[in-house]
């Protein structure tokens, strides 16, 4: 699990939660419509495109930094940008994977992945265009993988689509990816992105396979920030203009042709308020249309006005959780969150489920049956593929079985482990999370009162805005990039299925203040530097053996208990509104509210 709109299979920052991961989506590339299409003749898929009617506006209580899934990290990033780019493949809202791009899902049934994994065949659909009437052909796949692969981009491929050797293209719709070694989430994790192989625009251009010159662009010039329609996208939606702060409004694509004939809606804004409260007053007063991005805390807010809308309470692959940075020094100064046995007693001395129903406001069977122990998925309702379901708490090393934090028992064995260190007449601790978040501001409140009366340790908490929290230009001092705190608190939005993309936070490789090369994959922000949970998740990814992947994977969520890497709070349901105005809105248990606005209709 990871976070940042790269379109790989990293894990999403959800802004009101948040880090870094997405599914193997496009991501596109720039144009201006002024540029005329490089082939002789464009051929649409569609005869005719939809005729777009009506207003809908969906909302967020968070602004993206920008609109560049190179560049950002948030989950409300992704949110808009899932309306501006489509992908090879897409999951819907029960976290099936289906072709987008693609006229079928690669399988081994299907013989369209060779029975060793090595040679992936992808069939494009035909006459798929890009914003400027550009026809999108398998060449385009092939440069999009020598971008992800270069290293002004990180690699954008790290981890994923760099188990490619090559691509051949033996005509304009099929891309035959040749593997150095079987991956199994290849599909879609290893997909490449896709890029058109020439362009020429406004906002930037490159010559017929340039790839440093689009690499440059993408990834390393920050005006390029996709904020208007200069830039050639493969969705459904086109920018129209573009508020910092305030809102977005979108247009139809003129071209689009992937999943429908073009969108169904004229004017699609994206309105942002600056708290839940205002925004779900807005839901209310039928303000804004769609609303996402809530907590169980504001269910009950939220039920008093089921006359305006339809509430959506859905179980997702969403986690909330703490970090403990493990770095020796923090601010020039010896960490004590490095020492194992410190870690272990700030694990076992917080009170998880009386947080939850404190913060939360939930009952405590509601706060039991939320409560998170694996870092893998395991919620009511949705279980992530090898979640292992025997840790039932947290693990204490004196008692040598998994306990229930907070407990009398736990408390007592939390304060045998930090008088055996050298910090065991207490120390203060910076704790650093998302500010204008009231939950996340009780939260604090409860694990702050367990640690200073049970181990007399005091947090010295600072909420910071999610755009510097998250922020993955190293230049801007991202608070989570460079490791700026003690313990951490956000949440992880999964936005893949396969839980290859949780090396992202967990391998010694994506520390990103290690690297001399910067890149928002790297998303090991405790920097947990553990060579059993390198070689398990490698080991893991690297094998179709399904008795091979559980075990290596079960020893990842045991370690990351045991050695207290990672602390897991509770699995967040994906909550989200819609009004009447809005048809075929979906709610999703991967990703994001906006996974299908392709189908969304003005009634």
């Amino acid at each position: 699990m990871t976070t940042s709109s790269k379109w790989f299979g990293v894990l999403v920052s959800a802004a009101t939660i948040g880090s870094m991961a997405i599914t193997s989506v496009a991501t596109t590339v720039h144009a201006a419509s002024a540029h005329k299409a490089h082939t002789s003749k464009v051929v649409s898929r569609c005869k005719t495109q939809n005729k777009a009617s009506g207003r809908i506006v969906f909302s967020d209580w968070q602004f993206p930094s920008n609109l560049n899934g190179y560049q950002n990290s948030e989950a409300v990033a992704l949110l808009n940008e899932s309306v501006l780019f489509d992908g090879l493949t897409y999951y819907d809202q029960s976290a099936k994977l289906h072709p987008d791009m693609l006229t079928v899902v690669p399988t081994i049934k299907n013989k369209l992945i060779s029975k060793d994994g090595k040679t992936i065949t992808l069939k494009l659909k035909k006459h798929l265009l890009w914003s400027n009437g550009q026809e999108m052909i398998s060449a385009d796949v092939k440069f999009g993988l020598a971008i992800g692969k270069n290293k002004l981009t990180g690699p954008a491929c790290q981890g994923s689509c760099d188990v490619v050797t090559r691509i051949d293209t033996p005509n304009k719709y099929l891309a035959i990816m040749h593997l150095k070694k079987s991956y199994a989430p290849a599909i879609p994790n290893g997909l490449p992105p896709i890029f058109p192989v020439v362009w020429k625009s406004s906002s930037g251009s490159w010559s017929k396979g340039n790839v440093t010159a689009a690499a440059t662009l993408i990834s390393q010039t920050p005006t390029y920030n996709y904020e208007n329609d200069t830039y050639p996208t493969s969705g459904p939606y086109q920018v129209a203009s573009f508020s910092k702060d305030d809102r977005i409004t979108y247009k139809p694509m003129k071209y689009y042709d992937i999943l429908t004939c073009g969108g169904y809606v004229k004017n699609l804004i994206f309105a942002f308020y600056a708290n839940k409260p205002g925004m779900i007053a807005a839901a209310a007063s039928k303000e804004t249309d769609i609303t996402q991005d809530y907590t169980l805390f504001d269910l009950a807010e939220l039920r008093k006005h089921t006359s305006a809308f339809t509430l959506h309470n859905d179980p997702a692959l969403q986690i909330e959780h703490l970090e403990f940075l493990q770095d020796k020094t923090y601010h020039g100064a010896p960490n004590p969150m490095s020492v194992l046995k410190v870690r272990q007693a700030v694990a076992l001395a917080i009170d998880k489920q009386g947080m939850i129903r404190s913060a939360l406001g939930v009952s405590k069977a509601d706060a039991k049956g939320k409560e998170a122990n694996t870092f893998f998925i395991n919620a009511p309702g949705i279980t992530q593929p090898f979640a292992d379901k025997a840790i039932t708490g947290q693990w204490d090393p004196i008692a040598k079985k998994y306990v229930e934090p907070g407990t009398a028992a736990a408390v007592k064995d939390a304060k045998k482990l930090l008088s055996q260190t050298t910090y065991k007449a207490g120390f203060n601790l910076d704790f650093k999370t998302t500010s204008a978040n009231p939950v996340r501001a009780a939260q604090e409140a409860v694990i702050a009162n367990n640690l200073q009366a049970n181990l007399n340790i005091k947090l010295n908490p600072t909420f910071v805005p999610a755009g510097t929290f998250f922020d993955t230009i190293w230049e801007d001092n991202g608070t989570t990039q460079h490791g700026d705190f003690q313990i951490g608190m956000w949440a992880f939005v999964d936005t893949t299925v396969d839980p290859d993309a949780s090396k992202y936070n967990l391998q010694s490789q994506y520390i990103d203040r290690l690297q001399t090369t910067h890149n928002p994959i790297n998303a090991n922000s405790a920097g947990t530097k553990d060579k059993g949970i390198d070689k398990a998740f490698n080991v893991a990814a690297y094998t179709f053996n399904s008795s091979v992947r559980k075990k290596n994977y079960y020893f990842v969520q045991v370690q990351i208990n045991k050695m207290a890497y990672l602390y897991p709070l509770y699995y967040r349901p994906q909550i989200a509104t819609s009004d009447s105005k809005v048809k075929n809105f979906k709610n999703t248990a991967v990703g994001v509210a906006t996974w299908n606005s392709f189908e969304w209709k003005n009634k």
